[in-house]
């Protein structure tokens, strides 16, 4: 995808996200808990706010569908990375599939996806997003809200070279190149670059391959 990261203020985006989503459910109270500015001062952190607004939605989202009464946004800002964490009061997330519970499609035989079917691709488009920003993306328990924590934590000031270098592998394939088996196979006419398809099949670049059928 064409990311376009900026200077994005933190502390307005997660207003924006509460406000669009806490009327959707009245029986969960969305709430903003206390957060920490950086040094300056200020929420002001380098994002590309389009996917960041969309892991956002998709966090708060699920934590509002399996929360009891309550869900907690925070963030914190340090000079050199930032943190948002959304909790809620629900049944959590047991901690072996702590690190399952970002795949996609996944189902886990809990009470916290019997009811709704599943995490479907919200948690791995999370998790994508967070990658694409240098950072990571985390599931733990909510020490104040007993039901699950998910944390994202991402690099302050955007590194543009190091962002595309993790993000992108290229593989050059040399004319002449026979790949598959059985019929049809492919010849490869001319050089190509082939960059990497994510997991979650969210970005779907474009592969151009010239190739011949043999």
């Amino acid at each position: 995808p064409e990311l376009n990261f900026q200077r994005v203020d933190l502390s307005a985006l997660i207003e924006q996200v509460i406000g669009e989503l806490a009327p959707l459910r009245a029986a969960v109270r969305v709430e903003r808990g206390p957060c920490q500015d950086g040094p300056d001062d200020t929420a002001q952190v380098d994002a590309e706010p389009r996917y960041l607004h969309r892991a956002l939605q998709n966090l708060v989202s699920n934590a509002m569908r399996h929360a009891e009464s309550r869900v907690r946004v925070t963030y914190r800002i340090d000079p050199e990375r930032c943190w948002i964490d959304i909790e809620d009061d629900g049944p959590g997330v047991p901690e072996e599939a702590w690190e399952r519970v970002f795949t996609p499609f996944l189902r886990l035989d809990d009470s916290r996806t019997r009811a709704s079917g599943g995490h479907g691709l919200g948690l791995s488009i999370v998790r994508r997003i967070i990658y694409w920003h240098g950072g990571r993306a985390l599931v733990g328990r909510s020490e104040q809200l007993g039901g699950a924590c998910f944390s994202l934590s991402w690099p302050r000031a955007h590194d543009a070279e190091q962002a595309q270098e993790d993000g992108r592998v290229k593989l050059v394939l040399n004319p002449g190149l026979t790949f598959g088996t059985g019929s049809p196979c492919w010849s490869l006419t001319e050089s190509c670059s082939v960059t990497r398809l994510d997991s979650c099949g969210m970005s779907s670049p474009t592969i151009h391959m010239p190739a011949v059928l043999r």
